[in-house]
């Protein structure tokens, strides 16, 4: 997809993002951001590509953002973030995102090859309460983040049967 698409599918509708709680115990895996919004941590996640099995594509993302195999478990749920008040640079403009989150839970398997440096800068394990410091720190790239640790950790995760995808 060009980058105007892009531009023009964040700025006007919902677009929908997949990605990964990468979990081991107690700890979540998080990748520090080295394009979109530099220097800030984010789990590992992106936009679907068209006609992309949703649970294929966290994994996909997944893998290229963290540099581990992974194997995904559960369905975690979806997480509608309304970012008017979380302005993003895309290009030249300001512009307001709507993404909406299809999460699943995931756990490393084996090593993969190295994140492209371009799009992240470290990739590192975080308690619950770490996680919660970098979003008082301003350094958290999404509040919803919180949400998916203590969904995680409560128990709310989904059997992956709930994720359909058809191809007609």
């Amino acid at each position: 997809m060009s980058k105007k698409n892009r531009y023009l599918i964040a700025k006007n509708w919902p677009f929908v993002v997949v990605g990964c709680l990468v979990v081991k115990g107690d700890k979540v895996l998080l990748v520090k951001e080295a394009s979109v919004e530099v220097g800030k941590w984010n789990q590992p996640a992106g936009w679907l590509e068209k006609q992309e099995n949703p649970v294929l594509g966290a994994k996909r993302e997944a893998e290229e953002e963290t540099g581990f195999k992974i194997k995904i478990t559960k369905f975690l749920g979806i997480y509608s973030l309304d970012r008017r008040k979380i302005r993003e640079r895309s290009g030249t403009k300001l512009i307001d995102r709507h993404p909406v989150k299809l999460l699943f839970l995931a756990r490393v398997v084996g090593r993969g090859k190295r994140p492209n440096p371009l799009e992240i800068l470290e990739v590192k394990w975080f308690s619950s309460k770490e996680i919660k410091n970098l979003h008082k720190q301003k350094i958290l790239r999404d509040p919803d983040i919180i949400n998916e640790v203590q969904d995680y950790l409560a128990g709310r995760t989904y059997n992956l049967k709930l994720v359909h995808h058809l191809k007609v």
